[in-house]
């Protein structure tokens, strides 16, 4: 699993890192690595050596280009979330 940070203005958000470190190895014990990119777009997820994203940068990527992504793209707000029916976060972290 990949978590994407993007440096583009507006969309590097480096205090969510932190976070789902702390969500993704303490709560879920997953294993990550953490991706540094200028701009997160299909060609450059498509490419990387993990088998899902975790995506830091605008939430919309995940949703306005999900047809074109090859591998899951989740948000950070869903990753941390408590309640996976609270709706409060969908789109704004």
């Amino acid at each position: 699993m990949g978590i994407v940070i993007s440096r583009k203005p507006g969309q590097y958000r480096p205090e969510l890192v932190e976070l789902l470190i702390n969500r993704l190895r303490g709560g879920l014990g997953k294993e990550f690595v953490v991706i540094d990119l200028n701009e997160v777009s299909p060609d450059y997820i498509n490419n990387l050596p993990v088998d899902a994203v975790v995506n830091t940068a605008c939430p919309r990527i995940g949703i306005d280009d999900l047809d074109r992504f090859a591998k899951p793209v989740i948000n950070a707000g869903d990753v941390l979330k408590v309640n996976t029916l609270d709706l409060s976060n969908l789109l704004v972290w």
